[in-house]
């Protein structure tokens, strides 16, 4: 931060308004908030979020679960619950207007708040642009907050030459993703036999992907465990997944894997895999930085499908889904979509990555050279900085204004 930014910053309360969506944006904007906290203890937060941002103290004006949703169809169904509630989100906002604004992700309903923001002359940064990973796609968010702080570099390139401030700050998940023990230690913590293989299980965070997702998973596990006996699994459980856990343990039992159902992201447990089958999303990201050779699937409703078919044949959509690949701008992990993810399709893909070496060995230099272009460590540190910043400055939009414009409006 600068000096000018400390100077003016103090320690009187700010008041920070901040809206994330889906269950990675949550957690995204809680971390970067609790940096800002340290930075700047008096803050006061309030906005859209979900169990993160509740556990760092904000103070939820909406939960954002049920607004995350895949596909067309599912956002119209969630529309009459949804629209009703950013509504009287706004209406507070132009009562209770807060010192900054930060927006994650979320284009379907940040970009609306964003455009309210500035109409209220509130400093805005958005965090995480919409699509910020795809080379290709161009928004106009520069033109309508003040800020932007994007986890990857080309994103800042496409972005830049308008009137909102553009940094590439890196991604988050340099810091995160990091075992706290050994992965030996974890291995005996655990009861898993490094000797033997072992393969996690990653089959989503929403209620769709994993209704979709976890079935094909399990099926394609009993066809590795059937051609590597002795086979050990991990699968990640979401907080929707837990919510159905004995379901899900009743599964594996039906089946007699040798499995363990993992809370979340459980760093310390994944770092023991050999291999993984991952549903699309950051999770594809957070297996390349543990070095973990993966397969990608996607699974979803026949409306889903049909809609990401239309958008390909008449749009300019990415080649890939898998975000390493994406990353990368060519495939460097294999990718099953809808039918082709079946248990055959990719137990045969798991099996290759542990038995083939030197294919294990080219995905892993790929995967570590894609992580690399996530930048250094300290992304949200940077970005709370660059709120300060806003803090510190004003918005565009107020510097614009000509002598005597406030008291006119």
């Amino acid at each position: 931060m600068t000096d000018l930014a400390r100077s003016i910053a103090g320690d009187s309360p700010l008041k920070i308004f901040v809206s994330a969506g889906e269950p990675s944006g949550d957690r995204q904007a809680a971390y970067l908030l609790d940096i800002l906290r340290q930075l700047r203890p008096e803050i006061e937060i309030c906005g859209i979020g979900s169990t993160n941002l509740a556990a760092i103290g904000a103070d939820l004006w909406m939960d954002s679960r049920k607004g995350a949703v895949i596909g067309l169809a599912a956002a119209l169904l969630s529309a009459p619950v949804v629209v009703p509630q950013v509504l009287r989100v706004m209406k507070r906002l132009e009562k209770e207007k807060p010192d900054v604004a930060v927006l994650v992700d979320w284009g379907g309903v940040n970009v609306r708040l964003a455009r309210l923001l500035r109409r209220l002359r509130v400093p805005t940064l958005y965090y995480f642009p919409p699509r910020s990973w795809d080379r290709r796609a161009h928004r106009d968010i520069a033109f309508i907050c003040d800020a932007i702080a994007t986890p990857f570099p080309w994103s800042k390139h496409i972005l830049s030459g308008e009137t909102a401030r553009v940094e590439w700050v890196g991604h988050p998940l340099v810091d995160q993703v990091q075992p706290k023990i050994s992965k030996t230690q974890a291995a005996s913590e655990l009861g898993l036999d490094l000797s033997r293989p072992i393969v996690a299980l990653l089959p989503g965070s929403r209620k769709a992907e994993i209704r979709h997702s976890f079935p094909v998973l399990v099926a394609s596990a009993v066809n590795i465990n059937r051609q590597i006996p002795g086979t050990q699994f991990l699968i990640t459980a979401s907080e929707e997944a837990l919510r159905i856990k004995g379901k899900l343990s009743a599964l594996l039992q039906r089946y007699s894997l040798e499995a363990r159902l993992l809370q979340g992201m459980d760093y310390d447990a994944l770092q023991c895999a050999d291999a993984a089958a991952a549903v699309s999303g950051t999770v594809t990201l957070e297996l390349a930085l543990l070095g973990i050779p993966m397969v990608v699937i996607y699974r979803g409703s026949l409306a889903v499908w049909l809609q990401y078919q239309i958008a390909r044949r008449t749009t300019a959509v990415t080649r890939f889904i898998a975000m390493p690949n994406l990353i990368a701008d060519r495939q460097i992990v294999p990718e099953c979509l809808q039918w082709q993810a079946n248990p055959g399709r990719i137990a045969t893909e798991i099996i290759s990555l542990l038995t083939d070496r030197a294919r294990r060995e080219k995905m892993l230099d790929d995967l570590a050279s894609a992580s690399r272009q996530l930048g250094p460590p300290g992304a949200a540190h940077r970005t709370a900085e660059m709120v300060l910043d806003l803090v510190a400055y004003g918005s565009h939009q107020q510097l614009l204004q000509p002598m005597g414009a406030e008291a006119e409006g």
